[in-house]
């Protein structure tokens, strides 16, 4: 167990997010600079009609609340990585025990969600209707 914290807080570096329970939380910041860095995968666990509304660009959408959850789960690569994510970060982080559980142990989570994302104005899926290229509505 030392040895997967110690790799998973190198895997971080030494100024990327805080490790509670063999999970590497982070910011919206710093999620997004882990995705633009590394081969991570994208685990949304929001329900469907909140994953088609508004997602991370490449997201895996399994909902945490749908009874199957932990079956869809276990269809999961577990020698990924994982940054797991909700709307505000409640859901995703009571999944983390059940994705542990399942033996993924590379896990990220984004603290704050959906809406730490969007309130640092990081891109989503799809586009709201106003966001045009020249800035106008």
């Amino acid at each position: 167990m030392i040895a997967l914290l110690t790799a998973l807080m190198f895997f971080a570096g030494p100024d990327m997010g805080t490790l509670k329970n063999g999970v590497v939380h982070l910011s919206a910041a710093e999620a997004a600079e882990l995705l633009e860095e590394g081969d991570v995968v994208i685990l949304d666990v929001r329900t469907e009609k909140e994953f088609k509304a508004q997602r991370l660009d490449g997201a895996t959408q399994i909902d945490f609340l749908d009874p199957r959850f932990k079956s869809r789960a276990a269809t999961l690569d577990a020698s990924k990585t994982y940054l797991v994510h909700c709307r505000s970060g409640r859901r995703s982080a009571r999944a983390l025990s059940t994705l542990k559980e399942l033996g993924i142990t590379n896990l990220y989570h984004l603290d704050g969600g959906m809406i730490a994302w969007t309130e640092k104005g990081l891109p989503t899926l799809p586009k709201p209707a106003n966001d045009n290229q020249d800035g106008t509505k």
